[in-house]
C-alpha cells in the first residue's frame, strides 16, 4: 500500500509547480507590482537617497553652499503562510480523484493568498505608513504621512485624489503624475507615455476603464486625440470599494511583492492518514518613494 501513496506523491508533486506557473487571473497583481523579488534573506531593505536640488549660480572664486543629503529606508520582514489537509486511506480509496482535487485547491489557495496580500496592501495605501513618515514626510496638516496622502513636506503635493473615473479625471491624474516632484523638490520626470501607464480598477469599473483607453476612442473627450490609448488595464477583483481606482507608472511600481519562498507542497502518510501540506513565504511592501502612483478614493 505504500506504493499507492508514493504514486500520489510523484504525480501531484509534478502537477503542483505547473499549476502554480499557470496562475491565470490570480496573477493579475503582477501587472501592477512587476516580477516579485525572490531573494532569500531574513530582512529586505529598500532605501532612497535624495537631496540634490537645482543648481544655483555661483560667484567666481567662491565655494557653493553645502547641501545636505537625506535618505529614507524601509526594512521588510516576510511572513510564513501554511495550509494542511488530511484524509483517511479509506477516503482515498472511495474517491480516487481526491488527491488531485486537493492539489488543485491548494494551488488556488496559495495563489489567492499571495494575490490577497498584494491587493489588501494596494487597496489600503491611505492607511499604510510612509517609510519616510515624520522624516521628512508630513501628511495633511503636518500629521502622520501615509503612502497615499496629501503631503505638506518635503513638498506640498499629493498622490491621493477623490475623483470618479472618467476620461477627464484620468487626464488630471496623468498631469498630476507628470508634475510630481522628487523629495528634493525638482520634477521627478515620470514617463507618462501611455505604454508606461497602468490603470488599476475593481471589477465594477472594468468596462469604464476599457472604454476610456479603447483604441477606437469610445471613451470620448481626451481619448479622441489618442491621449490615453495604449494605457494597460489591470483588474483588482479583491477590491472592496467599487468606485476606487489607481494610476501606476510601470517604470516605478512603488508597491511590490517579496516572495522569498514560493509555494512548496508535501504529501505523506502517517498512521493511516494522508496529509497534504503547503507552505509559502511572502510580503507586500511599499518602496521608500511614493512617486509613480496616484490613488483615487471616491466617496
Amino acid at each position: 500500500m505504500a506504493n499507492d501513496v508514493a504514486a500520489i506523491q510523484r504525480t501531484e508533486y509534478q502537477r503542483f509547480p505547473s499549476l502554480i506557473r499557470e496562475g491565470g487571473a490570480r496573477a493579475e497583481w503582477r501587472k501592477v507590482a512587476g516580477d516579485p523579488i525572490t531573494s532569500q534573506e531574513a530582512f529586505l531593505q529598500r532605501d532612497n537617497i535624495f537631496g540634490t536640488s537645482h543648481f544655483t549660480a555661483q560667484t567666481e572664486g567662491s565655494d557653493p553652499a553645502v547641501e545636505d543629503i537625506d535618505s529614507v529606508k524601509n526594512v521588510v520582514g516576510s511572513v510564513v503562510y501554511e495550509k494542511l489537509h488530511r484524509i483517511t486511506r479509506k477516503q482515498r480509496r472511495n474517491n480516487p480523484n481526491l488527491p488531485r482535487r486537493i492539489t488543485e485547491m491548494m494551488v488556488d489557495g496559495a495563489l489567492s493568498t499571495i494575490a490577497n496580500l498584494f491587493w489588501t496592501t494596494f487597496d489600503g495605501l491611505d492607511a499604510v505608513a510612509h517609510p519616510g513618515d515624520q522624516a521628512p514626510y508630513l501628511g495633511g496638516g503636518g500629521g502622520a504621512a501615509f503612502f497615499a496622502d496629501t503631503f505638506t513636506a518635503p513638498n506640498a503635493q499629493g498622490n491621493l485624489l477623490t475623483t470618479a473615473l472618467s476620461a477627464s479625471s484620468l487626464a488630471t491624474n496623468i498631469s498630476t503624475m507628470q508634475d510630481y516632484l522628487n523629495p528634493a523638490g525638482i520634477p521627478a520626470n515620470v514617463n507618462v507615455d501611455p505604454m508606461n501607464l497602468l490603470l488599476v480598477v475593481g471589477s465594477a469599473l472594468r468596462k469604464t476603464a476599457y472604454d476610456i483607453v479603447d483604441q477606437g476612442g469610445q471613451g470620448g473627450g481626451v481619448t479622441e486625440s489618442g491621449f490615453s490609448r495604449g494605457i494597460e488595464v489591470a483588474v483588482d477583483n479583491y477590491q472592496i470599494d467599487a468606485n476606487d481606482w489607481t494610476l501606476v507608472a510601470k517604470s516605478h511600481r512603488p508597491v511590490k511583492m517579496w516572495i522569498p519562498q514560493a509555494p512548496v507542497y508535501w504529501i505523506e502518510e502517517r498512521f493511516g492518514h494522508i496529509y497534504f501540506y503547503c507552505e509559502l513565504e511572502a510580503k507586500c511592501f511599499v518602496e521608500p518613494d511614493e512617486t509613480g502612483i496616484i490613488v483615487n478614493q471616491v466617496a
